[in-house]
């Protein structure tokens, strides 16, 4: 906390825990204070590598496969742990966004420096009971060969159910 956030102007204001890959690379979630009121203002995902703190995305950013601007970012989702990281450094988020006036909220990769959408609410999917729509979808663990387990509510005829999903990679 008062340590001055990589590439946003601002300190950051709580954080997370941290996750370690076998590859020594550290990935937290955090909180920014940008205007100085402390008060987190912006939440992001960040990583450390060689003792060099970089952003990896952050709340008021465009991302190169949504069609909006992330206005939310679960780095709570864990627990007050950040994303799920492999070995190579790959890490998956959920993420919201308003766009086209509705509010939808996904999965994304971040692997090699680009942010790519898995999956998102409104997009139909198969599961037992029938096909239906993902209605809320939280990313979970990845491995180091990159599946990605998660979880999401898909409503089918009308009615939700809760399900967990293995994208293999």
């Amino acid at each position: 906390q008062g340590e001055d956030a990589p590439n946003i102007s601002g300190k950051f204001f709580g954080s997370g825990g941290a996750r370690l890959n076998n590859a020594g690379v550290v990935i937290f979630g955090a909180g920014v204070d940008t205007d100085g009121d402390s008060v987190s203002n912006v939440s992001g995902f960040f990583k450390e590598s060689q003792g060099i703190k970089s952003k990896i995305v952050a709340t008021g950013e465009m991302t190169a496969t949504t069609i909006g601007t992330l206005n939310f970012l679960d780095v709570n989702a864990y627990g007050l742990r950040p994303a799920p990281i492999n070995d190579t450094g790959d890490m998956v988020f959920s993420g919201v966004w308003d766009a086209a006036g509705s509010r939808h909220n996904g999965i994304f990769l971040t692997a090699a420096g680009v942010i790519t959408k898995l999956f998102q609410s409104g997009e139909s999917v198969t599961v037992s009971r029938g096909t239906g729509i993902f209605s809320d979808v939280r990313a979970g663990p990845i491995n180091n060969k990159g599946d990605i387990a998660f979880t999401a509510s898909v409503v089918v005829n009308g009615s939700g159910s809760s399900y967990a999903f293995l994208a293999p990679s």
